[in-house]
């Protein structure tokens, strides 16, 4: 290289050299100016509309970059006297430096350390977090013109252009204040808003505690400004934890107008779980069971249909679609879902709000969302209990819910059954009722762990109960009704008659298992039970052989025991309801007492019927 140009050129770098130093040199002096102190509030109140309350004078760092440090920062509404909308005892803002030079104030980067946002309840709603002055308000406000302009597709041009940048925050909290005190409803928040311009594609990205369960929320809009005016723009939402899994891709408008298509996928393995995490104040009722929905999406937020809609309850996979619309009460989930399989006791956990024998009372359940929904099933199970071509309807609101199985074939005949519940303080009011129509008697023993008492014929099984209870315990322990059997012609099987009868001939204690090794041919049997707080009296128990009438009355404690008499007559022997002339004419071949339990019940001799 020629000396010349060597000489120019060491001479251009020492010249830079000696700006650049200069320019850092004048950048504390020059960011330090009350001008530059002044603007930092003045711009924030500029973009929020809040009052900026800055507890010392800001800091201003040049190196690596130039940022200032504001301490012990409030927002607060200036057309209020309410408390801070936030509050954050730090507040770092990165900043150009060229614009620092000219004393303004462009901001690249804020980030908010240990900020505290106050919620306050006014009514059902809360204040609003957006003043009526700010850039922020006026480019909401001007994106609403822009939709009242073009409801279907707003023009983008329409749009304020400003250059927004990052909002970083870390450690922050979301503070409610209500009537009853101040409760602390997310912490250790931390994450960004993504937001180049006001005009421009943003996101969301936060983790952090929501009644303390860890959760990740992501949100990205093409058009944050339309969705903060209501309007309609595309959206992808996702929101992760232990407790649900959620998530919407497709276009959405966020108010009653809002257009609303794309596809949501909610997931979560305990419906109860995820209820009482999202709303641990309220007393509200639901079940267990694990669920996963997946769906397209349409309508609008006051009214959304799931077409195609995949619904996976308790392991039992559905389709159908369904409605969700807001009434007057409660929002109303309406439709039809269609199951190849399903377990309705799951099902029946899942919408009845009486809770599972010896689960806790009072734990958080369903909140105010009422159902009118049609089922149907090819395969339904009960326990032990299949059911087929089942046709049920579920319709519960606020005060009542009443689940009805209007149709289904089981044990080779036609099953219906109801139940209806009207909840109260702590407990509910319960209406029960089934109706087994020209079933197989044996099948139905079979299933129902009731081998010995139902014969192996055709017969009706009837039921109707009400009780009282938080749990199914408490409202069989407390339940009044009615129970009936009518059975034909069979066989009852694990008796045998002749021995019974020897063995109360020879007047000593034994057990009904002791009497299993048998069959009885019969021509009838009617059974009728009347219910009162828990205890089931039996009346009117006829069993007819050939050869003989047994007839069992007596009382069976819902919470476990018998006591029940009972007496054999030879056929055709006349039984009055009350016993009147010669002892002999109607003295039974054998009167007995049974007690014990369900379990294990054993029988004594009586002595017979005598007549004064």
């Amino acid at each position: 290289m020629p000396k010349p140009l060597l000489r120019k050129t060491l001479l251009s770098l020492v010249l830079l050299a000696v700006i650049t130093g200069a320019v850092i040199v004048a950048l504390p002096f020059a960011a330090s100016t009350h001008l530059v102190r002044d603007r930092i509030g003045q711009e924030i109140s500029f973009w929020t509309g809040y009052n900026v309350d800055v507890g010392a004078r800001p800091e201003i760092e040049v190196w690596p970059s130039l940022r200032a440090v504001l301490h012990d920062v409030s927002f607060s509404d200036p057309d209020t006297s309410a408390p801070a909308v936030l509050h954050a005892e730090r507040v770092e803002i990165d900043m150009s430096a060229v614009a620092a030079l000219r004393g303004n104030i462009d901001f690249k980067r804020v980030r908010l350390i240990n900020p505290v946002v106050h919620l306050e309840a006014a009514g059902d709603d809360y204040r609003s977090l957006l003043p009526r002055g700010g850039k922020i308000s006026r480019s909401v406000q001007a994106a609403r013109v822009a939709r009242e302009a073009e409801p279907i597709k707003p023009d983008p041009a329409a749009l304020p252009k400003d250059a927004f940048g990052t909002v970083e925050f870390l450690n922050g909290q979301i503070v409610l204040q209500n009537q009853s005190g101040t409760s602390i409803l997310a912490s250790d928040l931390s994450g960004a808003v993504e937001w180049p311009a006001l005009n421009r594609r943003g996101s969301l990205n936060l983790e952090g505690l929501w009644n303390g369960e860890r959760l990740a929320l992501k949100v990205e809009s093409a058009q944050p400004l339309l969705h903060l005016a209501g309007g309609t723009s595309e959206l992808q939402a996702s929101l992760t934890s232990s407790r649900l899994t959620a998530a919407f891709d497709g276009r959405a408008g966020l108010d009653q107008d809002g257009l609303v298509d794309g596809t949501l996928r909610v997931a979560t393995p305990s419906v109860r779980g995820a209820v009482d995490w999202l709303h641990p104040t309220q007393d509200l009722t639901f079940t267990e069971g694990a669920l996963e929905f997946n769906s397209q999406v349409s309508g609008t937020p006051g009214r959304l249909k799931f077409n195609n809609a995949s619904l996976l309850v308790a392991g039992s996979p559905g389709i159908g679609s369904l409605e969700l619309t807001w009434g007057q009460t409660a929002p109303v989930l309406s439709g039809g879902m269609a199951f190849e399989t399903i377990d309705l006791a799951a099902l029946l956990a899942l919408f009845s709000p009486v809770l599972p024998d010896g689960a806790p009372v009072g734990t958080s359940r369903l909140p105010a969302l009422a159902f009118d929904l049609r089922l149907s099933a090819s395969v339904a199970t009960v326990g032990t209990v299949t059911l087929n071509e089942v046709a049920a309807t579920a319709q519960v609101r606020p005060g009542l819910t009443v689940l009805d199985l209007s149709d289904a074939t089981a044990f080779g005949g036609i099953v219906q059954a109801g139940l209806r519940v009207t909840p109260g303080n702590g407990s509910n009011m319960v209406e029960l009722r089934m109706l087994a129509t020209d079933i197989n008697g044996q099948a139905a023993g079979d299933a129902l762990g009731l081998a010995r008492l139902l014969p192996t014929s055709r017969g009706t099984l009837s039921l109707m109960l009400t009780g009282n209870g938080a749990n199914w315990q408490e409202v069989f322990g407390s339940a009044s009704g009615t129970f009936s059997a009518d059975f034909a012609a069979g066989t009852l099987r694990q008796f045998d008659l002749q021995d019974f009868l020897l063995r109360l001939q020879e007047g000593a204690v034994f057990a009904i298992n002791d009497v299993a090794e048998g069959t009885v041919p019969i021509e009838a049997l009617q059974l009728k039970a009347i219910a009162q707080k828990g205890i089931a009296q039996i009346g009117e128990t006829t069993v007819r052989t050939a050869n003989n009438t047994i007839l069992i009355n007596g009382i069976v404690p819902y919470d476990g025991g018998l006591a029940l008499t009972g007496s054999v007559h030879a056929a055709g022997a006349q039984i009055p309801a009350q016993i009147e002339g010669e002892a002999s004419a109607f003295r039974p071949l054998a009167a007995f007492f049974v007690g014990g339990s369900w379990s294990a019940p054993f029988v004594s001799p009586a002595t017979p019927w005598t007549l004064p």
